[in-house]
């Protein structure tokens, strides 16, 4: 394990929902939904999962279709625009070399699991997606699934032209087969998840852009609106995982080090070392979240009790009065209760 754990914002879930009920309908979307114990389409694009937990869609969903090129299907759906202001500030560069600074001073807010990197070779540039996991099947998916959205980029300043080669690691042969028709260029196994190597010439191709103040995008823009941070310690890592799963009664120490593709063991020591314990943040994240629901909704607290891991109203009510100093009840009506915000 890293000493900061690999996270991803959820541009590409959306996305993924939407090709998984194209292709197999709503079934096949329940599904997967299941398997993760979460509703992936009600979770705002920004929001953060571990980067394993990512990969496992991508992997599960393109099982779910049989579709050994579920990530580049799934590419071909999406351009820069779908990864919000960062997208946005990209493609607001008046050339593509200052379009690639924008992406590279920004991807890190996006996800710490893949850089961009740029290499110029002098005749040729490779523009290369670096992975910090393993390429496996769903890492493999998700570098598909950015890659064709940076072809499309790259496109948008040099024209309808095609790349020299692409580059791919882990394919087998019928897959290359099959994206060099898609793509119509030489599709070669790599080393790297996925690279795209292009004229230098191109870096210097440019578009016009809308050069309005009030509606240009900055850096300070996409700062904003990618959050929350992405976690740089263990603890924080290990909320944003049980923030997602607080209505399981079952999640515990193995869930959370399977999410960040660590052993329990290494998690646990992670977590003395930071002077944190799991049981500890565990009962404070559902005490906090159920001061959410009684503050913000007109859910029962038995309702509550059920959404932040309870299956026993008596035991939330105990929990509940030993953390906060009074029974859920009586804390909502002791001057804690606000209108429900409207929808």
């Amino acid at each position: 394990m890293s000493n900061q754990a690999l996270f991803s914002r959820i541009s590409g879930f959306g996305p993924i929902v939407a090709l998984l009920r194209e292709r197999e309908g709503n079934r096949a979307v329940e599904t997967l939904q299941s398997q993760f114990g979460l509703s992936l389409e009600t979770l705002p694009p920004q929001h953060l999962v571990s980067f394993n937990t990512m990969a496992d869609a991508f992997e599960r969903a393109s099982r779910l279709i049989g579709d050994p090129l579920f990530g580049y299907h799934l590419g071909t759906k999406m351009d820069a625009s779908t990864y919000g202001p960062m997208g946005e500030f990209a493609l607001g560069a008046d050339k593509l070399v200052n379009s690639f600074r924008r992406l590279t001073s920004t991807m890190a807010l996006q996800s710490n699991s893949v850089r961009l990197i740029v290499n110029n070779g002098g005749t040729f540039v490779d523009a290369i997606l670096r992975y910090g996991s393993p390429i496996d099947g769903g890492v493999w998916h998700h570098a598909m699934h950015v890659g064709i959205p940076l072809i499309k980029l790259i496109q948008s300043y040099a024209g309808e032209v095609s790349p020299i080669e692409i580059g791919i690691a882990g394919a087998d042969a019928f897959v290359r087969r099959n994206l060099e028709d898609a793509f119509g260029i030489p599709v070669v196994r790599d080393a790297e998840a996925f690279r795209i190597r292009f004229p230098t010439s191109w870096l210097f191709a440019s578009k016009d852009i809308d050069r309005n103040p009030w509606r240009m995008m900055t850096r300070g823009d996409v700062v904003r609106h990618l959050h929350p941070t992405l976690p740089q310690t263990v603890t924080e890592a290990i909320e944003q995982v049980v923030r997602l799963r607080l209505n399981d009664q079952t999640f515990n120490l193995d869930d959370i080090a399977l999410a960040l593709g660590a052993s329990r063991r290494t998690v646990q020591e992670r977590l003395n070392a930071e002077g944190s314990s799991f049981r500890d943040m565990l009962l404070r994240l559902r005490m906090s979240r159920a001061q959410e629901l009684l503050t913000q909704t007109d859910m029962s607290v038995a309702e509550i009790a059920q959404v932040v891991g309870y299956s026993e109203q008596a035991s939330f009510h105990r929990a509940f009065a030993k953390h906060v100093g009074r029974p859920p009840g009586a804390w909502r009506s002791h001057g804690h209760r606000e209108l429900a915000p409207s929808a």
